[in-house]
Protein backbone atom coordinates (compact mmCIF):
# COMPACT_ATOMS: atom_id res chain seq x y z
CA UNK A 1 0.00 0.00 0.00
CA UNK A 2 1.16 3.77 -0.83
CA UNK A 3 1.95 5.78 2.21
CA UNK A 4 -1.17 7.55 2.28
CA UNK A 5 -3.26 4.81 2.62
CA UNK A 6 -1.43 3.02 5.00
CA UNK A 7 -1.42 5.97 7.44
CA UNK A 8 -5.39 6.29 6.66
CA UNK A 9 -5.55 2.67 7.50
CA UNK A 10 -3.95 3.45 11.06
CA UNK A 11 -6.24 6.10 11.44
CA UNK A 12 -9.43 4.21 10.43
CA UNK A 13 -8.18 1.02 12.89
CA UNK A 14 -8.22 3.28 16.08
CA UNK A 15 -11.54 4.47 15.04
CA UNK A 16 -12.95 1.15 14.92
CA UNK A 17 -11.08 0.82 18.60
CA UNK A 18 -12.36 4.02 19.32
CA UNK A 19 -9.07 5.09 19.73
CA UNK A 20 -10.44 8.57 17.95
CA UNK A 21 -9.78 11.44 20.63
CA UNK A 22 -6.96 12.67 18.93
CA UNK A 23 -7.05 11.47 16.15
CA UNK A 24 -11.20 13.04 15.05
CA UNK A 25 -9.50 15.64 12.56
CA UNK A 26 -7.13 12.89 11.00
CA UNK A 27 -10.22 10.92 10.03
CA UNK A 28 -11.74 14.12 8.45
CA UNK A 29 -9.08 14.55 6.67
CA UNK A 30 -9.21 11.33 5.13
CA UNK A 31 -12.43 11.18 4.61
CA UNK A 32 -12.26 14.70 2.62
CA UNK A 33 -9.45 12.83 0.74
CA UNK A 34 -12.02 10.10 -0.02
CA UNK A 35 -15.04 12.10 -1.05
CA UNK A 36 -13.08 13.25 -3.79
CA UNK A 37 -14.61 11.18 -7.31
CA UNK A 38 -11.49 9.66 -9.37
CA UNK A 39 -8.99 9.64 -6.37
CA UNK A 40 -7.07 6.78 -6.85
CA UNK A 41 -6.12 6.36 -3.28
CA UNK A 42 -9.81 6.46 -2.19
CA UNK A 43 -9.95 2.92 -4.84
CA UNK A 44 -7.30 1.64 -3.17
CA UNK A 45 -7.96 2.36 0.46
CA UNK A 46 -11.39 0.73 0.16
CA UNK A 47 -10.22 -2.27 -0.58
CA UNK A 48 -9.63 -2.65 2.97
CA UNK A 49 -13.02 -3.66 4.61
CA UNK A 50 -12.59 -1.79 7.70
CA UNK A 51 -11.74 1.43 5.72
CA UNK A 52 -14.79 0.91 3.09
CA UNK A 53 -16.87 0.18 6.12
CA UNK A 54 -16.34 2.94 8.15
CA UNK A 55 -15.67 6.04 5.74
CA UNK A 56 -18.61 4.75 3.77
CA UNK A 57 -20.87 4.64 6.27
CA UNK A 58 -20.02 8.12 7.82
CA UNK A 59 -20.14 9.82 4.42
CA UNK A 60 -24.07 8.25 4.28
CA UNK A 61 -24.88 9.51 7.51
CA UNK A 62 -23.59 12.81 6.34
CA UNK A 63 -25.78 12.79 3.25
CA UNK A 64 -28.70 12.33 5.27
CA UNK A 65 -27.66 15.46 7.97
CA UNK A 66 -27.70 17.47 4.43
CA UNK A 67 -31.00 16.19 3.28
CA UNK A 68 -32.60 16.51 6.89
CA UNK A 69 -31.16 19.86 6.76
CA UNK A 70 -32.57 20.79 3.80
CA UNK A 71 -36.50 19.53 4.10
CA UNK A 72 -36.19 20.67 7.80
CA UNK A 73 -35.75 17.23 9.16
CA UNK A 74 -35.97 18.27 13.23
CA UNK A 75 -35.73 15.01 15.18
CA UNK A 76 -34.05 12.35 17.49
CA UNK A 77 -31.96 9.26 16.62
CA UNK A 78 -32.08 5.64 18.01
CA UNK A 79 -29.57 3.10 17.40
CA UNK A 80 -30.48 -0.50 18.32
CA UNK A 81 -26.99 -2.39 19.23
CA UNK A 82 -24.94 0.68 20.75
CA UNK A 83 -22.04 -1.70 21.92
CA UNK A 84 -18.68 0.77 22.82
CA UNK A 85 -20.54 4.05 21.07
CA UNK A 86 -18.79 4.01 17.53
CA UNK A 87 -21.99 4.08 15.98
CA UNK A 88 -23.64 7.47 17.95
CA UNK A 89 -20.32 9.20 17.15
CA UNK A 90 -20.14 8.52 13.82
CA UNK A 91 -24.18 10.16 13.29
CA UNK A 92 -23.28 13.08 15.40
CA UNK A 93 -20.30 13.83 13.64
CA UNK A 94 -21.62 13.25 10.69
CA UNK A 95 -25.61 15.32 11.33
CA UNK A 96 -23.76 18.06 12.70
CA UNK A 97 -24.81 20.49 15.10
CA UNK A 98 -27.13 22.90 13.52
CA UNK A 99 -29.95 21.44 14.63
CA UNK A 100 -30.01 20.10 18.82
CA UNK A 101 -30.62 16.11 18.68
CA UNK A 102 -31.11 13.48 21.32
CA UNK A 103 -29.34 10.52 20.45
CA UNK A 104 -30.53 7.18 22.34
CA UNK A 105 -28.62 4.38 22.38
CA UNK A 106 -30.74 0.52 23.47
CA UNK A 107 -28.14 -2.07 24.00
CA UNK A 108 -27.69 -4.76 26.84
CA UNK A 109 -24.28 -4.48 26.60
CA UNK A 110 -23.86 -8.22 27.62
CA UNK A 111 -22.84 -9.65 24.10
CA UNK A 112 -25.32 -11.33 21.23
CA UNK A 113 -28.25 -13.52 22.68
CA UNK A 114 -27.42 -15.93 20.95
CA UNK A 115 -25.31 -17.66 18.21
CA UNK A 116 -26.46 -17.83 14.29
CA UNK A 117 -24.09 -17.62 11.25
CA UNK A 118 -20.74 -17.47 12.68
CA UNK A 119 -21.78 -14.75 15.31
CA UNK A 120 -21.60 -16.41 19.04
CA UNK A 121 -23.59 -16.12 21.81
CA UNK A 122 -21.97 -13.24 24.04
CA UNK A 123 -19.70 -12.04 20.95
CA UNK A 124 -19.08 -8.50 21.65
CA UNK A 125 -19.27 -8.57 25.90
CA UNK A 126 -16.06 -6.19 26.00
CA UNK A 127 -18.48 -3.53 27.24
CA UNK A 128 -20.62 -1.49 29.36
CA UNK A 129 -23.23 1.26 29.90
CA UNK A 130 -20.25 3.53 31.72
CA UNK A 131 -17.70 2.74 29.13
CA UNK A 132 -19.99 3.65 26.00
CA UNK A 133 -21.46 6.67 27.78
CA UNK A 134 -17.88 7.57 28.55
CA UNK A 135 -16.80 7.44 24.53
CA UNK A 136 -19.72 8.83 23.29
CA UNK A 137 -19.39 11.73 25.31
CA UNK A 138 -16.19 12.82 24.69
CA UNK A 139 -17.25 13.49 21.00
CA UNK A 140 -21.33 15.07 21.78
CA UNK A 141 -21.32 18.20 21.24
CA UNK A 142 -23.09 20.12 23.86
CA UNK A 143 -26.44 20.91 21.85
CA UNK A 144 -27.24 17.77 21.92
CA UNK A 145 -28.63 14.80 24.57
CA UNK A 146 -27.68 11.22 25.27
CA UNK A 147 -29.32 8.57 26.56
CA UNK A 148 -28.15 4.95 26.94
CA UNK A 149 -31.34 2.70 27.61
CA UNK A 150 -29.75 -1.26 29.12
CA UNK A 151 -31.96 -3.47 27.87
CA UNK A 152 -32.30 -6.66 25.67
CA UNK A 153 -34.57 -5.68 22.41
CA UNK A 154 -37.56 -7.97 23.66
CA UNK A 155 -38.25 -6.73 26.85
CA UNK A 156 -41.37 -6.21 26.92
CA UNK A 157 -41.06 -2.52 28.71
CA UNK A 158 -38.55 -1.52 25.99
CA UNK A 159 -40.87 0.08 23.67
CA UNK A 160 -42.84 1.84 26.01
CA UNK A 161 -39.51 3.36 27.85
CA UNK A 162 -38.64 4.28 24.39
CA UNK A 163 -41.20 6.20 23.66
CA UNK A 164 -41.22 7.82 26.88
CA UNK A 165 -38.24 9.37 26.22
CA UNK A 166 -37.92 10.29 22.09
CA UNK A 167 -41.01 10.99 20.14
CA UNK A 168 -40.26 12.74 16.89
CA UNK A 169 -37.70 10.67 15.41
CA UNK A 170 -35.49 11.29 11.91
CA UNK A 171 -32.79 8.37 12.42
CA UNK A 172 -33.19 4.69 12.68
CA UNK A 173 -29.64 2.98 12.91
CA UNK A 174 -29.67 -1.03 13.39
CA UNK A 175 -26.65 -2.35 14.28
CA UNK A 176 -27.53 -5.93 15.69
CA UNK A 177 -25.90 -8.14 14.02
CA UNK A 178 -29.11 -10.63 14.08
CA UNK A 179 -31.49 -11.03 12.19
CA UNK A 180 -34.06 -12.26 15.21
CA UNK A 181 -33.15 -8.97 17.17
CA UNK A 182 -32.94 -6.81 13.82
CA UNK A 183 -37.03 -8.33 13.95
CA UNK A 184 -37.72 -7.19 17.08
CA UNK A 185 -36.03 -3.80 16.51
CA UNK A 186 -37.78 -3.16 13.74
CA UNK A 187 -41.33 -4.14 15.45
CA UNK A 188 -40.77 -1.41 18.38
CA UNK A 189 -39.53 0.89 15.98
CA UNK A 190 -43.00 0.84 13.74
CA UNK A 191 -44.79 3.53 15.61
CA UNK A 192 -42.13 6.15 14.38
CA UNK A 193 -42.54 4.64 10.87
CA UNK A 194 -46.52 5.49 10.46
CA UNK A 195 -46.84 9.21 11.75
CA UNK A 196 -46.26 11.07 8.16
CA UNK A 197 -42.37 12.32 8.62
CA UNK A 198 -39.21 11.86 6.95
CA UNK A 199 -37.51 8.65 8.66
CA UNK A 200 -34.07 6.99 7.60
CA UNK A 201 -33.29 3.43 8.24
CA UNK A 202 -30.26 2.52 8.51
CA UNK A 203 -28.60 -1.31 8.21
CA UNK A 204 -25.12 -1.74 9.90
CA UNK A 205 -23.79 -5.48 8.63
CA UNK A 206 -26.37 -5.71 5.45
CA UNK A 207 -23.40 -7.71 3.66
CA UNK A 208 -22.29 -10.01 6.52
CA UNK A 209 -24.79 -12.57 6.04
CA UNK A 210 -27.21 -12.74 3.58
CA UNK A 211 -29.78 -14.78 5.64
CA UNK A 212 -29.53 -12.58 8.75
CA UNK A 213 -30.08 -9.01 8.53
CA UNK A 214 -31.35 -8.96 4.32
CA UNK A 215 -33.74 -11.81 4.83
CA UNK A 216 -35.36 -10.26 8.64
CA UNK A 217 -35.51 -6.66 6.67
CA UNK A 218 -37.95 -8.31 3.74
CA UNK A 219 -39.43 -9.97 5.45
CA UNK A 220 -40.45 -7.78 8.57
CA UNK A 221 -41.30 -5.47 5.31
CA UNK A 222 -43.53 -7.41 3.77
CA UNK A 223 -45.81 -8.01 6.30
CA UNK A 224 -45.56 -3.62 7.56
CA UNK A 225 -46.31 -3.02 3.54
CA UNK A 226 -49.39 -5.25 3.94
CA UNK A 227 -50.44 -3.67 7.32
CA UNK A 228 -49.42 0.11 6.86
CA UNK A 229 -49.04 0.81 3.25
CA UNK A 230 -46.22 2.73 4.23
CA UNK A 231 -43.14 2.12 1.16
CA UNK A 232 -39.38 2.32 1.99
CA UNK A 233 -37.52 3.49 -0.58
CA UNK A 234 -33.37 2.52 -1.02
CA UNK A 235 -31.37 5.70 -0.42
CA UNK A 236 -27.87 4.36 -0.31
CA UNK A 237 -25.33 1.13 -0.07
CA UNK A 238 -22.37 0.13 0.62
CA UNK A 239 -20.83 -3.32 0.92
CA UNK A 240 -21.58 -3.75 4.76
CA UNK A 241 -24.87 -1.37 4.96
CA UNK A 242 -27.84 -0.56 3.39
CA UNK A 243 -30.49 2.84 3.90
CA UNK A 244 -34.02 2.95 3.23
CA UNK A 245 -35.74 6.10 3.91
CA UNK A 246 -39.72 6.76 4.20
CA UNK A 247 -40.90 10.17 2.39
CA UNK A 248 -44.34 11.91 3.25
CA UNK A 249 -43.11 14.85 1.38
Amino acid sequence: MPQWTLIAKKIIDNLAEIKVNSDWSQFERVVEKVDKVGNRKQLKLLKYREAEHQLSRYLNFRNIGIDLEKFGGHGDVIEFGTYQGLGLILLAKALGNNTPRKFVGIDAFEGLPEASNGWQKGQFSDTTIELCKSNILRHLDSAHDLELIKSWFVDSNLQRELRGSVQNVRVIHSDCDLGSSLTTALSISEPYLTNNKLVYLVFDDWGCHADEIPDSFYSWYTAFFEKTGVVLKKYSSTKLTRTYVIDYR
